[in-house]
């Protein structure tokens, strides 16, 4: 998706990735330029040196990798070999976050609150996440202005790091919620209920036919899929939130049709593109032209 969106803002490119299957398949796309590609590992410093980290055209370095200290170690490379150039990095965990601010790391991009915050200013301001969502949105991409969220009870499946962002999105801004969850934290039991989800008994005790709304949020699609397609049998007025989590699964998540899905990938994605449409808008400096 980002190197989509590179290549729409015409900016030129190198990817570098450990999966030498994930290298091959950008041969199947038609990108305006080619792109030049290292099937490697971003940890080792000779191969981002390789990918040309240190060439005075380099505008900067992406670390999208599914493993932190990958990404820790391109972004301790990149302020240690080229000072010059921006880098901007996920992290998934608040310490490994926490790492890259002490050293100055330029952009961090934190999925889990980036993906619970759509909810969370839908229910506190519609047209705000609309203009988030313009902000963010792939350049040339189509609009599409968001639904408010109904007020009342809700049900959040799933009391992960995504249900507890959920919950903390929803905290003062008058919604109520029930939570699903298979182990439910301890003293908290009068707002819990013990379960997936995703069979109708455990959505009915969550009081499934008095809500408004429901959020599937597990880390497992087909279980988020099940129980949106369980609780609009049981209530079809229920506003559905899902969480999709892989992207071969976006034609499941299109047919069932919900009310508001999202995908962490595609946030982190957009949030790439937008800093670095802001980037190019500004002038390089001598040193890059």
């Amino acid at each position: 998706m980002v190197c989509r969106g590179l290549d729409q803002m015409g900016a030129r490119f190198v990817v570098l990735d450990i999966d030498e299957a994930r290298v091959e398949e950008l041969d199947l796309y038609d990108f305006h330029s080619g792109v030049p590609a290292l099937a490697a590992d971003a940890r080792l410093p000779e191969n981002l040196m390789a990918a040309g980290i240190a060439y005075k055209n380099c505008r900067g370095v992406i670390a999208l990798t599914n493993d932190d200290e990958a990404d820790l170690a391109a972004a301790i490379a990149v302020k240690l070999l080229n000072t010059r150039i921006p880098v901007l990095c996920r992290a998934m965990r608040p310490e490994v976050a926490a790492n890259m601010e002490s050293f100055g790391t330029d952009y961090i991009i934190k999925p889990v609150p980036r993906v619970r915050r759509a909810p969370g200013q839908c229910a506190a301001s519609t047209s705000g996440h609309a203009l988030l969502l313009r902000l963010t949105s792939v350049p040339g991409s189509a609009f599409i202005a968001p639904k408010p969220l109904p007020r009342g009870r809700w049900i959040v499946c799933g009391y992960g790091r995504f249900g507890r962002e959920v919950e903390g999105a929803f905290v003062g801004t008058g919604l109520s919620m029930a939570i699903v969850d298979p182990d439910p934290p301890p003293g908290q039991s009068n707002r819990f209920v013990r379960g997936l989800g995703t069979e109708a008994p455990t959505l009915l005790e969550a009081g499934v036919k008095d809500a408004v709304g429901i959020v599937a949020g597990t880390d497992n699609d087909i279980n988020n899929l099940s129980i949106a397609m369980t609780a609009r049998a049981l209530n079809p007025k229920l506003f559905v939130v899902m969480r999709q989590n892989l992207q071969a699964n976006r034609a499941l998540f299109r047919a069932f049709r919900g009310d508001m899905t999202m995908v962490p990938a595609q946030i982190i994605a957009n949030e790439c593109l937008a800093l670095n449409f802001d980037a190019a808008a500004r002038p390089l400096p001598q040193a890059c032209h």
